[in-house]
């Protein structure tokens, strides 16, 4: 399920109405945390696995099928074989320019990232639907 922080509910909805492309960076947080309403962006600690960077947060789209809007967001977040290992628990959008973070999502079972054969892929779809 994501989650969008109570402050950021207005921020995000004019992202989303005025541009396509994603409003900064996805990271990958490695503490065993749960996202709530109320969580901010101090709340996570960043993954620093060997080969992790974060990712501009582009989103593709719309695609506009049946009155529902389609965007689409894919990352993929590699380990590159080095020594630094981490178990990543979810992901985190922040913002480059609102100094908050949009929007995030635990995973439904952790993510090991040990070895060069370690590979997490995150999907995003947003699909919003115009109301009457």
């Amino acid at each position: 399920m994501l989650i969008v922080p109570n402050a950021a509910e207005d921020f995000l909805q004019s992202i989303l109405k005025n541009t396509f492309n994603g409003p900064g960076r996805i990271k990958l947080f490695m503490n065993d945390y749960t996202p709530d309403e109320d969580t901010v962006e101090a709340d996570f600690d960043e993954a620093d696995f060997s080969g992790y960077a974060d990712q501009a947060s582009t989103l593709t789209g719309p695609t506009n099928v049946g009155g529902v809007s389609i965007m689409n967001g894919l990352w993929t977040f590699a380990h590159n074989g080095g020594g630094t290992s981490n178990t990543i628990y979810g992901w985190w959008i922040t913002s480059n320019f609102a100094g908050l973070f949009i929007v995030c999502e635990r995973l439904p079972t952790p993510k090991v990232m040990a070895s060069a054969a370690d590979e997490l892929i995150v999907a995003l779809p947003w699909r919003l639907r115009q109301i009457p």
